[in-house]
């Protein structure tokens, strides 16, 4: 992004709690607060390199994080931003610029406990409908598909599938996913795709 959005993101970030930001939840907020003393975008910044050491930057969160503490956005819009600048017929690995790739795309909800598997299959159809819209805005086709579910008793499931001709539309991701929620059995309180 350019400098002057980039100066005018740190500067309205910086003041913000912790939890302000998206994708920074109760759990991490609790984490960062208790354990490193962050209450702040602000504190983000100055104790970075604790986060680094507390969350690695292998990690997903320790990368998440130290964007945040930067006033970065994601890696995502930073590449929209560089193919702005560059136009459509130029890729930014020809200039060097090294772009990291979008590894998923997902969509999930929660609900009341369901055990009939029609409410079950027509919960994961309007799941896989977003999705699908989601996918088509971002020009996104997946290889593969994993099927999340939690059940009533607060297990995590999830069951994965390789489509070898990929997934891009609502249908497909049904097809893909339809027979891994079949496999499983049980009242389930959480369906993500």
């Amino acid at each position: 992004p350019p400098a002057d959005y980039h100066a005018a993101a740190t500067v309205f970030l910086r003041p913000l709690q912790v939890r302000k930001i998206s994708g920074i939840g109760k759990v991490t907020q609790r984490l960062l607060e208790k354990a490193l003393g962050i209450f702040t975008v602000t504190d983000l910044y100055v104790k970075r390199a604790e986060v680094s050491l507390a969350f690695g930057l292998d990690k997903s969160v320790g990368k998440f994080l130290l964007r945040v503490a930067l006033g970065l956005g994601s890696e995502d819009e930073e590449e929209r931003w560089l193919r702005r600048g560059l136009g459509t017929g130029t890729s930014p690995e020809k200039l060097g610029a090294a772009v990291v790739r979008r590894k998923g795309i997902s969509c999930e909800r929660t609900f009341a406990v369901q055990r009939a598997r029609a409410e079950l299959h027509a919960t994961l159809r309007r799941i896989c409908t977003k999705l699908g819209e989601d996918m088509a805005k971002e020009r996104l086709r997946g290889r593969s598909v994993t099927l999340k579910l939690k059940t009533a008793d607060f297990q995590v499931r999830t069951r994965a599938t390789v489509v070898a001709a990929g997934v891009s539309t609502a249908e497909d991701i049904v097809a893909a996913a339809a027979p891994l929620l079949d496999s499983e059995h049980g009242a389930v309180a959480k369906v993500g795709v």
